[in-house]
């Protein structure tokens, strides 16, 4: 099944979990981030927002979540990891 959306003008098409028969997110989780990339030039942009919306939906962010959002956002599991740990770290530290 392909993700259809539009931001900023430009059409976007993807794969929706292209290895993986299920979804740790939920369809609102899906649908908050995909409102959300249409705020930025680029879906990648909006990486912060996604994992916010999943943090405040669960209270956390599992690896399977991770990936979810690496999936609609077209990046790798390890970015979207790196933007969660580098924040975690960013706050601590604070």
């Amino acid at each position: 099944m392909k993700i259809k959306y539009q931001v900023k003008g430009i059409n976007y098409e993807e794969n929706e979990l292209q290895n993986r028969s299920i979804s740790m997110l939920t369809d609102q989780e899906r649908q908050e981030i995909l409102e959300e990339t249409k705020l930025y030039p680029y879906p990648k942009a909006a990486c912060l927002d996604a994992l916010k919306i999943v943090q405040h939906h669960r209270r956390w962010v599992g690896d399977e979540s991770i990936k979810d959002i690496a999936e609609i956002l077209g990046m790798s599991a390890e970015e979207v990891d790196s933007v969660a740990t580098f924040i975690a770290e960013f706050i601590v530290d604070l």
